[in-house]
């Protein structure tokens, strides 16, 4: 008797301990999903996505010349950006 209602237990928590990482990971599918539609939807070409980085980059340096040349970079990775 004792024993039965042991493995009961046990067999009750090895379901729901897989039940919670089944939910964990059907979480984690539908995020990357959701990451993946978002990719496929964004045109922007890969030159203005690199440039615009870049340009980030630079703008956070603290120079006024830096600050310059990463405003400058921005600026043409918008001739880029299909609007």
């Amino acid at each position: 008797m004792m024993l039965e209602h042991t493995l009961k237990v046990q067999r009750d928590l090895l379901n729901e301990g897989f039940r919670k990482k089944a939910e964990e990971m059907s979480a984690e599918i539908d995020r990357l999903k959701n990451v993946i539609d978002t990719a496929k939807s964004d045109n922007t070409p890969w030159i203005a996505a690199i440039l615009d980085k870049f340009g980030n980059k630079i703008i956070s340096l603290s120079s006024a010349r830096a600050r310059l040349l990463g405003n400058l970079l921005k600026g043409i990775s918008l001739l880029f950006t299909k609007n």
